[in-house]
């Protein structure tokens, strides 16, 4: 029973939603249904279910393994759980999936990242195909395995096919989890991750606010800015309540091409002159670009609070606006800020903080996502300029209660900086997300896109600042929009007739 109707019991809830897991080892598999004679979906989750995890609290009882599950719209539709005439009330994004002309408006993925390449060249063959996602992690190597050999078993003993979305050798194409430059919290490209998160709070008020889990979790419209749904009393809406949808995505990242693209342009004689102020070294002066490409120095420091230094005191700073840096009554905060950091820095434009929004919008702020990434592929030693071939890069875990309105939405404004209220991005030749902006969308269909950075260095006009041309650093590797149902409908699955929310899940 719910102790409050306007908010989730979190012993219901997968844990992967409410709560940012600490293992250090994890593997994400995919799977195909396949509907053959040997196909029992009730005897899978059944396996699965002893070790599916929860959100609430496990105190000092931290699991050494445990997993959670996603499911498709595909997927869903196949396990009948659900009316087919209620189907349709889950969103039509998630219904069409990532692939569909509409997503790929927002996402843009073209060129080497289109559709028909996801998975490993199988995109066509497995986009409609991919129905389940079981993320398991592990707090030792040996842990993960263990529990990973039990879902694989399972699963051929009951009639699903796993999807290898890689060309990895050394870990059969799956995507496991890898540490880089011996820290769990870094990306590949040297970027400390998982700073700025929402808070993901109760609303037991139903206050209106971009952090709390009514944003995310389904079935609590109350003050909610997302609206995920379905919310009504059909078999859809029951079974998706205390759920959440999930952006799985993976990213190529072309960490050679990141390195070169900074030592050249520390070497850029027009970026000396502009920077011959600051008495950098060429390290620095790449470390003082790569800060400008993402709005945070590489160990987590925000611009707006250490514009000249990465600092430990800042390292993990949440609380910082754009919008109001000036100090000055009335005045123009545009061109303080961006001194700071620059307009389409990668976290400027993931989350804009206060600064304005065009009308088109919204009202309610930026919306938020909740993430739960992690690096996959071995590290490319020693900051190289020259690949090496190995696949690496991130496996994107994106939550929202809205998979257009969050998800996509922010995606969109990688792509098309155009979101901004003030005068700071022309919206007939909008520029991109200095990191994750798709580059090919400039070259094929949108010519207009300005496919380079600026970087304010001193007063107003554009002969005092840096305008770098900006190469592609990402490929989509694949994607998938999948819902994480309840424990109590993971329960269902399961053919569990009573099931009872204890601390098993905790």
């Amino acid at each position: 029973m719910l102790l409050n109707p306007n908010q989730p019991n979190r012993n219901n809830v997968q844990g992967l939603i409410l709560r940012g897991y600490t293992h250090p080892c994890s593997c994400h598999l995919l799977f195909t249904f396949t509907g053959g004679n040997n196909f029992n979906s009730k005897a899978f989750f059944s396996d699965l279910y002893p070790k599916l995890q929860s959100a609430a609290d496990w105190g000092n009882n931290k699991p050494a393994s445990m997993l959670n599950i996603g499911l498709t719209y595909n997927g869903l539709s196949l396990l009948k759980v659900i009316s087919p005439s209620d189907l349709t009330y889950f969103p039509s994004t998630f219904q069409n999936g990532p692939s569909d002309p509409g997503s790929q408006d927002s996402l843009g993925d073209v060129g080497e990242s289109s559709p028909e390449k996801w998975w490993n060249n199988q995109g066509n063959a497995v986009n409609n195909k991919l129905h389940c996602v079981v993320h398991v992690y592990g707090m030792t190597s040996n842990d993960l395995d263990e529990l990973v050999s039990q879902v694989t078993a399972s699963a051929t003993k009951n009639g699903l096919v796993e999807i290898l979305p890689l060309a990895i050798k050394d870990n059969g194409g799956r995507l496991y989890q890898s540490i880089v430059q011996h820290d769990p919290a870094k990306i590949h490209f040297g970027y400390t991750d998982g700073i700025s998160e929402p808070s993901m709070n109760a609303n037991p008020s139903g206050n209106t606010s971009a952090e709390t889990n009514n944003n995310f979790v389904i079935g609590y419209p109350k003050g909610s800015t997302s609206d995920p749904g379905p919310t009504g009393v059909d078999t859809a809406s029951r079974f998706a309540k205390d759920g959440c949808y999930n952006a799985f995505r993976i990213i190529y990242q072309d960490v050679a091409a990141f390195n070169l693209f900074l030592k050249q342009s520390a070497n850029n004689p027009e970026v000396k002159k502009k920077l011959s102020h600051l008495n950098l070294t060429e390290a620095e002066t790449e470390e003082w670009l790569a800060a400008k490409l993402c709005g945070r120095w590489r160990n987590g420091s925000p611009l707006m609070l250490s514009p000249d230094k990465p600092e430990a005191s800042t390292a993990s700073a949440e609380d910082f606006m754009y919008g109001s840096s000036s100090g000055i009554a009335g005045a123009d905060d545009d061109v303080p800020s961006s001194l700071k950091c620059p307009f389409s820095a990668h976290t400027r434009v993931a989350n804009p903080r206060d600064q304005l929004l065009s009308g088109s919008e919204g009202t309610n702020g930026p919306p938020r996502i909740a993430r739960r990434g992690m690096p996959y592929g071995a590290d490319l030693k020693n900051g190289a300029t020259t690949d090496d071939g190995v696949d690496r890069g991130l496996i994107g875990i994106f939550l929202c209660g809205n998979l257009a309105g969050q998800f996509e939405k922010l995606y969109s404004w990688m792509n098309f900086n155009n979101f901004s209220g003030k005068k700071i991005f022309n919206p007939r030749k909008p520029p991109q997300d200095a990191l994750l902006g798709t580059r090919d969308l400039h070259s094929t269909i949108f010519p207009n896109i300005t496919n380079t950075f600026t970087i304010p260095v001193s007063g107003t006009s554009a002969a005092e600042s840096i305008v770098l041309t900006m190469p592609s650093f990402l490929t989509t590797r694949g994607t998938a929009y999948c819902l994480l149902p309840s424990i109590l409908s993971i329960a269902k699955l399961a053919g569990i007739k009573k099931p009872k929310l204890s601390s098993q899940w905790g």
